[in-house]
């Protein structure tokens, strides 16, 4: 779980890291012999399932922040 901002930073850079690795590694797919596609499909699917983790983690952190910001009275519902 995100608690502050700097690990909510932290983890924005994580997924436009992530969202390169998975961008890299498809403009590689074809040139790629060294791996039966099946594990290469196996490893693009764990890419894809960490940054939808990390992506369900930051949009958790944005509803509890906003949910904070309402309850101080801080922003309009």
């Amino acid at each position: 779980m995100i608690t502050n901002e700097r690990q909510y930073r932290i983890a924005k850079r994580k997924e436009r890291s992530f969202c390169q690795a998975i961008e890299r590694f498809d403009a590689q797919g074809s040139e790629r012999k060294d791996a039966h596609p099946r594990i290469r499909r196996a490893e693009r699917e764990a890419m894809e399932s960490q940054l939808e983790d990390l992506r369900a983690e930051l949009a958790e952190s944005a509803v509890l922040i906003l949910a904070f910001l309402h309850s101080a009275g801080l922003r309009e519902a």
